[in-house]
């Protein structure tokens, strides 16, 4: 600082670039644009990570043939996992949107109807995915690699933590093909909190393409018989 003030080139404002993002009229802090990206962040680290973690380790620990002993079938089985899943999804939410709330004073309306259709929609893509890993893994070495090759790339090229609009044009390509994009601008926008890049029914077409494909291809090839 003090070389720049000798040789005059340090100044007293430095001119700063502005852009309005949001859909609401007023401003919109940093906290409160993140705070959506990290509840899709963690409904979807649960769904790729926990749930195909779950699911292998037991089939491999040859748990489940004690499960099947009763009169539980493979599909009462998912549906239950599944709903452990909500309740587990639900409790995190609620605990991310609390201390956003009360420590970082972040006023984020979750409870908005469109809102809670892109979070429902969120857990659905995570645990369809999750699903897939499920069925495309043997082994819980193999799953957890599947879940890292999915994760960082979806995350940081879903616009989770910053806004992706001056992305080249290849990433940008990436970007739309990518459900996480979709998910947090439809919440953001639901929110008040951003501008979408797509239209809405590209929004929502996305996300759903790829739950219907995970989870019909699961369904034809996870097998939940212990070798």
């Amino acid at each position: 600082r003090a070389f720049l003030a000798e040789a005059g080139l340090l100044r007293r404002e430095i001119p700063v670039e502005k852009e309005l993002v949001g859909g609401e009229e007023r401003p919109v802090a940093y906290v409160e644009f993140v705070l959506p990206g990290i509840i899709l962040m963690a409904l979807f680290v649960n769904g790729i990570f926990n749930v195909p973690s779950a699911i292998v380790l037991t089939k491999q620990m040859k748990i489940l043939r004690r499960y099947f002993a009763t009169p539980l079938s493979g599909g009462q089985y998912l549906a239950g996992f599944a709903l452990a899943a909500l309740l587990m999804s639900v409790f995190q939410v609620l605990t991310i949107w609390a201390l956003g709330y009360f420590a970082f004073g972040a006023r984020v309306p979750l409870l908005r109807p469109e809102a809670l259709l892109y979070l429902l929609l969120a857990f659905g893509v995570s645990l369809s995915l999750g699903f897939l890993i499920s069925a495309l893994s043997r082994t819980f070495g193999t799953a957890m690699a599947l879940s890292s090759l999915l994760n960082l790339p979806l995350q940081f090229l879903g616009g989770l933590y910053f806004p992706l609009a001056f992305l080249p044009g290849p990433l940008r390509i990436v970007m739309a093909l990518n459900p996480l994009t979709h998910l947090a601008q439809g919440l953001r926008s639901s929110l008040g909190l951003e501008t979408v890049s797509f239209p809405k029914w590209i929004g929502l077409l996305v996300p759903l393409l790829w739950l219907l494909v995970s989870a019909v291809f699961s369904g034809k090839r996870i097998r939940l018989t212990e070798e």
